[in-house]
């Protein structure tokens, strides 16, 4: 009875576990101007309401965080949008930038992917 009793209590706990640890992260997007890039975080301005920049956003930068450009180029007399690789040093002040990111447990803002224009 004792070990049915453990084993039903072992199997609650469990489940209870593993349902907290199935909630997915929270996904934030925003576009906006970056202010500072740093080797391990970027800053950036996010455009809110009426066009306006908002207050500074500082984002973590982690060993997954993607980077990225965007231009045009024409093929076959049309032009087609271009995604490039590129690394957080490529990133510029005053460039502007998209972003998903993230919140961790702690508190951070981690970013995930951030997608910039060239500066011209």
């Amino acid at each position: 009875m004792k070990r049915c009793a453990i084993l039903s209590l072992v199997v609650v706990f469990t489940v209870a576990w593993l349902g907290f640890a199935a909630d997915p992260p929270p996904l934030s997007v925003a576009e906006g101007k970056l202010s500072k890039v740093e080797k391990d975080s970027i800053t950036f301005q996010p455009r809110g309401e009426k066009g306006k920049f908002g207050k500074a956003i500082t984002l973590k930068i982690t060993g997954t965080s993607n980077f990225s450009s965007v231009s045009h180029q024409e093929r076959a007399g049309k032009p087609v949008l271009v995604q490039r690789k590129i690394e957080a040093s490529d990133l510029k002040g005053n460039q502007l930038i998209a972003v998903i990111y993230s919140s961790t447990p702690k508190g951070d803002s981690v970013l995930l992917a951030a997608v910039a224009q060239p500066m011209e």
